[in-house]
């Protein structure tokens, strides 16, 4: 049983005060954003979301490591902190781009606009405190720290990340659905994110050396396998998507999700990458 204890150096730390900084400026922002112009789905939902998420999750950090509890926890407490770090980031990221070119009214003057400028402020120094939170966390050169905080360990991060994005945009309108090399490349996005997601489970969960076989080789094997998965993708999806032209609602979605494949394909490159040199090289003078 997890027994707190008081730790007042979890706030006034470099780190700490990173997470109090990330509580109160995503809170702010998803203040803000609900008073002023006032956000509709999906993007809208989106920003909204994303913002209160990351409050929540950081504040949870924070919490518990204040109480002294996150080393306690049954699971990798750098890894979960790392994830969540990586997490705000792109969350924020993708909010402080999405947010101001979606919902940033133009001619519009009083409370609405300096609400939503405001706000579109923020969000970019959110993003900022999580981003120089990854650069602290990330495990260096010969440091013992969990996977996620190494460099294959974000760039899983990134890669479920991106994932759920290609998928939500490839969803509008089920634009997969009379197309075989379409549904092929859904079936991709589908599989790699879910081994992904299995990934990063199974190393918070301090997991991901459970199984007799060595865990780098296999982890190096899977990420092959999906950059030729991404491979195949990121060449079908432009050749099924645009021919015929798709209808005006869904030709954003498509473009959208034809970059993000291309994203994901070198996110998946730089990790066989690195993950190569891990295991083959890692003993190389």
């Amino acid at each position: 049983m997890p027994r707190p204890t008081l730790v007042p150096r979890a706030l006034v730390s470099l780190v700490g005060l990173l997470r109090l900084l990330q509580v109160l400026l995503s809170c702010t922002t998803f203040s803000l954003a609900a008073s002023g112009h006032h956000p509709e789905a999906p993007f809208g939902v989106w920003c909204l979301c994303s913002w209160g998420l990351c409050s929540l999750l950081s504040l949870a950090v924070l919490g518990l490591e204040l109480l002294g509890l996150g080393p306690q926890l049954p699971l990798s407490w750098e890894d979960f902190t790392a994830t969540v770090a990586l997490l705000g980031t792109l969350l924020t990221f993708t909010a402080s781009i999405m947010y101001p070119s979606v919902f940033v009214p133009k001619g519009l003057e009083g409370w609405r606009y300096q609400a939503t400028a405001t706000a579109t402020a923020l969000s970019c120094l959110c993003f900022v405190t999580y981003a120089a939170e990854v650069g602290l966390s990330r495990a260096r050169p010969g440091q013992l720290r969990g996977f996620l905080s190494t460099t294959p360990g974000l760039l899983k991060v990134l890669e479920a990340f991106v994932a759920s994005v290609i998928l939500a945009l490839v969803d509008v309108g089920q634009m997969y659905a009379n197309s075989a090399g379409l549904q092929w490349c859904m079936a991709v996005f589908c599989v790699c994110f879910v081994v992904s997601v299995l990934i990063i489970g199974l190393s918070v969960g301090q997991l991901l050396d459970a199984p007799p076989w060595p865990a780098d080789r296999t982890l190096l094997a899977l990420t092959g396998l999906a950059t030729l998965l991404y491979l195949s993708a990121a060449v079908t999806w432009p050749v099924f998507a645009f021919r015929p032209a798709p209808p005006e609602h869904q030709f954003g979605p498509a473009v959208g999700a034809t970059v993000l494949t291309w994203v994901n394909l070198g996110a998946y490159a730089a990790d066989l990458v690195v993950s190569s040199r891990m295991v083959f090289f890692a003993g190389s003078p």
